[in-house]
């Protein structure tokens, strides 16, 4: 029988980074087939000792990856080859299964670029893997960033499916869900949830308070609050919040920053206020579609 906590424990050391580790934890749990993962040369052979101890398989790109961004969503990189600038450590993207076939299928397909058969491989929804591949070439234009192809009838959504806290390592998905009331990443967000909280209840119950939250999303950085209310059902809808997490791509613009925190602990019109924020993240880009904001229960 798996010790789930200590297998945290091992892991975090090595990668420390919670989404990482769980998604290995979700194959060792059958809650997914594969994952793929990003780690340097350098701690491959702990990894390594790590799946052999818990008959996991494990599988390397043949190429290495460098980072070229850091921003809101995920993480983009370029693939080079293995031999690129010997002074250049470079990365390898680390495939880990109970299967090798499942292994040696993801590496298939990602060499051929198919991400729809690679994302329903890694074990995420058919709607979401299709929601990625028609806009995965738009979406490369801005760094691999899906959120501003979402067509959103309201601005409340569930808080299992909030994705938009990765690059705050807290998520309970893996992928990017085709919609924000997605049933099925609902389902799969929920399945995690409950898995987590059998072997780290504060780390669920950490995940369950930061997802509740009021999103500021901009493409060139997000912030939030978990710490806000809002009047759902009233005729005019209010906000207010009163903390305030950021991670900008942008350190020396602080205007978004600045507006959002002479705006805390106010009860605010969310139109108008929605109004200003977008008015504020467009002196800041180059896009006309570049800020959303979010609130999920």
């Amino acid at each position: 029988m798996v010790d789930f906590k200590k297998a945290f424990d091992i892991l975090f050391f090595l990668l420390n980074s919670n989404l990482s580790v769980l998604d290995i934890l979700y194959v060792l749990n059958d809650l997914k087939p594969c994952c793929r993962i990003t780690l340097s040369q350098d701690k491959l052979i702990l990894l390594k000792n790590f799946c052999d101890k818990n008959k996991l398989e494990l599988g390397l790109s043949d190429y290495k990856v460098v980072p070229v961004s850091n921003r809101n969503f995920s993480e983009s990189y370029k693939r080079v080859p293995l031999n690129f600038e010997i002074n250049t450590k470079g990365s390898f993207h680390v495939y880990i299964s109970k299967d090798q076939e499942i292994i040696e299928k993801a590496k298939q397909f990602q060499n051929e670029k198919n991400s729809s058969a690679f994302g329903k491989l890694l074990g995420y929804p058919s709607c979401c893997c299709n929601f990625f591949s028609n806009n995965e070439s738009e979406a490369r234009l801005s760094n691999m960033d899906f959120t501003f192809f979402y067509s959103l009838s309201n601005q409340f959504f569930n808080f299992y499916n909030n994705y938009s806290l990765r690059s705050f390592d807290i998520s309970l998905l893996s992928h990017f869900p085709c919609s924000l009331d997605c049933p099925n990443s609902l389902r799969i967000a929920k399945e995690r949830s409950s898995f987590i909280k059998t072997f780290n209840p504060d780390l669920a119950s950490s995940f369950e308070k930061h997802l509740k939250s009021c999103v500021f999303y901009t493409d060139s950085g997000i912030y939030y609050s978990s710490d806000f209310s809002s009047n759902l059902f009233s005729s005019i809808t209010s906000l207010e919040y009163n903390n305030l997490f950021s991670k900008s791509i942008n350190s020396n613009n602080n205007s978004i920053f600045d507006f959002l925190q002479n705006n805390k602990n106010q009860k605010l019109n969310l139109k108008d206020f929605s109004q200003e924020f977008d008015i504020i993240a467009k002196e800041n880009s180059k896009q006309k579609n570049c800020s959303r904001i979010f609130l999920f229960n």
